[in-house]
């Protein structure tokens, strides 16, 4: 790997450490590039197969296989994280420059690393079963809301907005998301 590269995603972890800490400095982490916005991508995709493993199927996933919850995983990160450029792109102030914009998606993949790592302790509980898996799910909402909030965090930084315009992208983003779940599983259980 070149050296580059290294630089890269060492900057980028700092940042998936920093910007949870509501840290400065960490939205200055992730690189604009047009290749770091593409290896970002590879984020996501990896963690498809750690969350499969680690987290038990419920409800309508349960007795799927590991390819129909990896393919409909995958469709759901290529939708929200399309719906959310989007999204990024045609509500951007005037100031937000096209570097600005990579970042942004940049930063927006590599805090799914952030998200999962944050959720590490509640799978712990369960799977030592000091608490069901019932009790974690209930906790995880509590994480999923701070994951917002630091996303909310790293867009207000890397696009030089007001926090509160910042919290409308990542509540935005959080709706989108939910409404890609649902209708994505949906079509999957009819179709496959």
């Amino acid at each position: 790997m070149s050296p580059l590269i290294t630089d890269e995603i060492r900057n980028a972890l700092w940042g998936c450490v920093e910007i949870p800490l509501y840290l400065r400095k960490g939205a200055t982490r992730f690189s604009g590039t047009v290749a770091a916005l593409k290896r970002s991508f590879l984020i996501p995709i990896i963690l498809i197969p750690i969350i499969i493993y680690t987290i038990p199927s419920t409800g309508v996933y349960e007795g799927k296989s590991f390819d129909w919850q990896a393919s409909l995983m995958l469709i759901q990160i290529i939708l929200g994280t399309g719906v959310f450029a989007a999204m990024i792109y045609f509500f951007k102030a005037k100031h937000v420059t096209a570097d600005d914009l990579r970042k942004c998606l940049t930063g927006y993949n590599w805090l799914s690393l952030s998200a999962y790592v944050v959720n590490i302790p509640l799978i712990l509980l369960a799977v030592f079963g000091i608490n069901t898996w019932d009790d974690v799910f209930a906790m995880m909402i509590l994480v999923t809301l701070y994951s917002y909030s630091f996303l909310a965090y790293m867009i207000a930084r890397i696009l030089k907005i007001h926090i509160f315009l910042g919290v409308g992208f990542a509540l935005a983003d959080l709706m989108m998301g939910e409404i890609i779940r649902n209708v994505t599983t949906y079509f999957m259980l009819q179709h496959y």
